[in-house]
């Protein structure tokens, strides 16, 4: 068979109460970078921590928490599609279907199938999750209020296809639990404890996301399945299955890191082929807050020593994507030296983007603590600060976190020009030509985070 080659997408997000920087670049997998136009208002809608996904057929999906039960009788989640790429004007809330009187709004998250193309949802309302499906784009949505096991917080889903779906969240009082659902995410009979409190060293933290591949079993028995999270004694561990989530093994991705890492989600991308990266903050709570990574190539099993991603002055909300060769992370940084809570008054945030196009695996001089980021291949965009009122994005103390980013880069197959959120509603960022001609890569980040003291954060401390 020939070969053909294989494009990339990645695009960039950001939601914040002052507008954040949004970075977006268009081209194939190994290219030059590109420049970055201006942003295009989404909607005005109140509503926070978008998350972003690309269908197969170029359809562009945001979701976005409106305020967990901010309404009665229901509460959903937004999702807004666009079919034109994400230009200006082509942005438009779907309706709410049977979603429209369950409770909902806290934490959402979308999976699209692999498969069919049918989109997932998770919503949460702390007693459980309002899951729903929709098989023709999002025109009409088929719902139930009781996803997974009752009292959740901070859920993510995974689809392998077929209407296979893996829901990761923090359940009370187990730990990290993935439920399994096999009728296309309308309910989740199947769960099991990936990783209990003693596993995390006792830290009662949400998880971080959660990946998942299909197998050769029927029914998803045969999926890899991964999610990662934090300890109490800074580390960062993964659960992996390879029985579509029946049994589970939790592997250390960083044993003891130099401060610590459950002040935001760990993050974890698959690139196919048992390829995984891994990003997180460590924060020493004084005067350094850093992104690391770790890689692995058989699913989980072994991890190779973290690095260091940024350094120097104060990063947070880090995120990574991964496909083949190439490793993209997107997170947020100020040149303040100090840690993330402790940011004065006029800090300015930046939203910066680094890439790897040889998998991590090559050394240049000084890098000696960085991932092969070859002159060219490492980019830093910083298009617009976020001035906060206060300085700094107050990530331990709900209600009053300014700064509201999670990064969310990923690595879409199809050559679409996905777009970037930013301000004070949704806005996303148009991608310029590439100065080279061939483009560089579409680049996309998801921020999340709370602002309201009963959602979940992008950073969340220990109980």
């Amino acid at each position: 068979m020939a070969h053909r080659p294989v494009r990339t997408a990645l695009g960039a997000l950001a939601l914040g109460v002052a507008v954040p920087a949004a970075l977006l670049a268009h081209g194939h997998a190994v290219s030059a970078a590109a420049s970055f136009g201006s942003p295009v208002t989404v909607t005005s809608d109140a509503v926070a921590e978008p998350g972003l996904n690309i269908g197969a057929d170029g359809s562009i999906y945001i979701n976005g928490p409106t305020g967990l039960l901010s309404s009665l009788p229901g509460s959903p989640s937004a999702v807004y599609k666009s079919t034109q790429g994400g230009a200006a004007g082509s942005w438009s809330r779907l309706p709410d279907g049977l979603k429209a009187d369950l409770p909902g709004g806290g934490d959402s998250n979308i999976a699209i199938d692999p498969v069919n193309g049918a989109l997932y949802e998770t919503d949460l309302w702390l007693g459980a999750s309002t899951v729903s499906q929709s098989t023709d784009g999002g025109t009409t949505w088929t719902a139930n209020p009781l996803g997974g096991l009752p009292v959740q917080d901070r859920q993510w889903l995974a689809s392998t296809g077929g209407g296979v779906v893996y829901m990761a969240y923090h359940q009370i009082p187990g730990g990290l639990v993935v439920s399994r659902s096999v009728d296309g995410g309308l309910s989740y009979v199947a769960s099991t404890i990936a990783a209990t409190v003693l596993d995390a060293t006792g830290c009662i933290c949400p998880p971080g996301n959660i990946i998942a591949r299909a197998g050769s079993g029927p029914l998803g028995t045969g999926d890899s399945v991964g999610a990662i999270y934090a300890t109490s004694t800074n580390g960062v561990k993964f659960a992996r299955s390879t029985n579509g989530g029946l049994t589970w093994t939790n592997v250390a991705v960083a044993a003891s890191e130099p401060g610590a890492t459950n002040d935001n989600f760990p993050v974890v991308a698959d690139g196919g082929n048992g390829h995984l990266a891994a990003v997180w903050l460590s924060d020493n709570g004084t005067n350094s807050s850093i992104v690391r990574l770790s890689t692995s190539t058989d699913w989980g099993s072994t991890w190779t020593a973290p690095k260091t991603i940024s350094s120097g002055g104060t990063s947070v909300y880090p995120w990574v994507a991964v496909q083949g060769s190439k490793i993209s992370v997107a997170y947020y940084a100020t040149s303040t030296v100090t840690n993330p809570d402790g940011a004065p008054a006029g800090t300015q945030w930046f939203e910066d983007y680094t890439e790897s196009l040889d998998g991590d695996a090559a050394r240049h001089p000084g890098d000696q603590d960085r991932p092969g980021l070859h002159p060219g291949n490492r980019l830093q965009l910083r298009p617009r600060p976020a001035r906060l009122p206060d300085g700094g994005h107050r990530l331990g103390r709900p209600g009053q976190r300014h700064l509201r980013p999670r990064q969310q880069p990923r690595l879409h197959p199809d050559p679409l020009r996905p777009r970037a959120l930013g301000g004070r509603g949704l806005q996303t960022s148009k991608p310029s030509p590439s100065p080279s001609g061939g483009g560089g890569a579409h680049r996309r980040h998801r921020p999340r985070s709370r602002l309201n003291a009963s959602g979940v954060g992008g950073r969340r401390r220990c109980l």
